[in-house]
């Protein structure tokens, strides 16, 4: 049975491979025109309406006081020079502001099409490259936040993608400026850092991507630490996201009410911050067994052996915080696009559709019904039956694959590859 199965599968791929091209031209195409039909037609999420008010105080009052005056402006300050251009820009563009802030999501979502397609060709193979930048092409959480939501998450995704893709062409300078630019962009790749420093080899190496990575961090946010640190410390890097909506603090929260949730906020973060961290470090050292122990294998082997286990490391990354955040966002859901395809495209297709199914649910609800304009949480509130229910169940989701994916691949977090490529 599972040779017919295998041998139909090779059939079917034969006849796509001819073709594989222009198939992946149309569904990209196909999904850039409903991202790009949202950002023309409707303002979005309250998130617009938010960028829009810090846009205003910055042309004002510039982008130093907004910290202290605005508390809620959590994000990094070259997005207040973005709001400034958009500011001079909204004028010529049809549906002005509402566009202009979706646009670069929808752009960036081409560029890590791209690089997912390449990524996965060089160090996996052209089928999984194939069906992988299909899925994100057409998966309806990018179409649905890129298009509608209206922030800056799918944008900081591609720069991350775009940091490991020079990493593992060996340019360190140009991927620690893409990690640096993507970290001006939001702080959540803070938490890719551990990653990137432990899959590099030397010490000397190390250094020299930190120091740059260091340079790119400080060219954007030195002038306003140095002027209002606590603000921009406040606003930033203390930041939480929504709390008791998802994962182990909606599960509080049914169960004991907000001041639990409230007590699991920093027991959540130093969760995510420890076993990124000791994981990173363990997934780096099992690499570096294997590189030793495969000394004599080919550079094709090698070099798709290192892809794979840092695409793997990076993904684990993700998983990890949605394990254990404390804090929740709907376009967080973003974040865990790429990730899922780099760890499995049947687990990838259930998060897509499920995730999928629960931001058209909450949307709808925020909009008042359909068709969707203006998506309004504070009027609204926080979304219950199906949606909360499809939350937790993605949650579950992904805390099972977690525990699936550590089980089957356990030795390497768990064991250290020795030179004879013993456990």
């Amino acid at each position: 049975m599972s040779e017919i199965k295998q041998s139909l599968t090779r059939r079917i791929w034969q006849k796509i491979e001819r073709n594989h091209l222009p198939i992946l031209c149309l569904a990209l195409l196909a999904g850039t025109a409903i991202k790009l039909f949202y950002a023309l037609t409707t303002i979005g999420t309250n998130d617009v309406y938010y960028w829009h008010t810090f846009m205003r105080y910055i042309v004002k009052h510039g982008s130093v006081n907004i910290y202290r005056d605005i508390w809620y402006y959590n994000h990094p300050p070259l997005m207040s020079l973005f709001l400034e251009l958009c500011a001079k820009l909204q004028h010529y563009f049809y549906n002005g502001f509402p566009f202009l802030m979706r646009l670069p999501a929808i752009i960036a979502d081409i560029g890590s099409f791209i690089l997912i397609y390449r990524l996965l060709k060089t160090y996996q193979e052209s089928q999984k490259a194939f069906y992988s930048a299909l899925l994100f092409a057409l998966s309806p959480i990018m179409i649905f936040i890129s298009g509608f939501h209206g922030n800056t998450d799918p944008v900081f995704l591609f720069l991350i993608l775009l940091a490991a893709y020079f990493f593992l062409r060996n340019s360190l300078s140009l991927s620690a400026l893409s990690l640096g630019l993507a970290i001006n962009i939001k702080i959540v790749p803070l938490i890719t850092i551990p990653v990137f420093f432990f899959f590099i080899e030397s010490r000397k190496k190390k250094l020299q991507f930190c120091g740059i990575l260091m340079f790119a961090f400080a060219a954007g946010f030195a002038y306003h630490l140095a002027n209002n640190f606590a603000c921009v410390y406040r606003n930033i890097f203390s930041y939480g996201g929504l709390q008791g909506i998802w994962g182990i603090s909606q599960v509080l929260s049914f169960h004991f009410g907000p001041e639990i949730v409230a007590k699991y906020l920093p027991v959540g973060k130093l969760l995510i911050f420890l076993t990124i961290v000791v994981s990173a470090y363990r997934l780096s050292l099992h690499h570096s067994g294997n590189r030793e122990s495969t000394f004599f294998q080919e550079g094709r082997q090698l070099e798709q052996k290192k892809g794979n286990d840092f695409l793997f490391a990076l993904s684990w990354t993700f998983m990890l915080f949605f394990v254990f955040t404390p804090g929740f966002g709907v376009q967080y859901l973003a974040w865990m696009v790429v990730p899922g395809i780099l760890l499995g495209l049947r687990g990838a297709l259930f998060i897509n559709i499920t995730g999928g199914l629960f931001l058209f649910l909450v949307y709808t609800f925020w909009c008042g019904g359909t068709p969707w304009h203006y998506a309004d949480s504070d009027s609204m509130g926080v979304w219950h039956g199906w949606p909360e229910f499809l939350a937790l169940l993605l949650w579950l989701f992904i805390f099972l694959w977690a525990i699936q994916i550590f089980l089957s691949e356990r030795q390497k977090f768990i064991g250290i590859v020795d030179q004879n490529g013993k456990e």
